[in-house]
């Protein structure tokens, strides 16, 4: 590793990049506080936004999905309670339907 690429975290004593913001190794910020960091917070704010937006949109969809599950599930079950109901009625009539005199 060359020391020009590479810097030792201040916290870890991992070799990260020079040009890093954050170290891979221990996750802590390596940015002192300046104009630079502020940017480097805005962006890392909007970062953070922008995820739980894309979890939002996830979540809804996944609630959207079992709705649509839910009521094709309740569509059957009435379909089925249906049929139930119409051959406990046949069997009540004793098995034959009269189409006529």
């Amino acid at each position: 590793m060359s020391n020009e690429e590479y810097k030792s975290c201040p916290y870890c004593g991992e070799d990260v990049k020079t040009i890093a913001i954050k170290c891979k190794h221990c996750q802590s910020f390596l940015v002192e506080e300046s104009e630079n960091s502020e940017s480097v917070k805005e962006l890392l704010e909007t970062q953070k936004k922008a995820l739980e937006f894309e979890k939002e949109k996830e979540i809804k969809r996944q609630e959207e999905k079992e709705a649509k599950e839910t009521e094709k599930a309740k569509s059957s079950g009435c379909l089925i309670l249906t049929i139930v109901i119409a051959g406990i009625i046949f069997w009540l009539l004793g098995g034959t339907i009269h189409c006529g005199p």
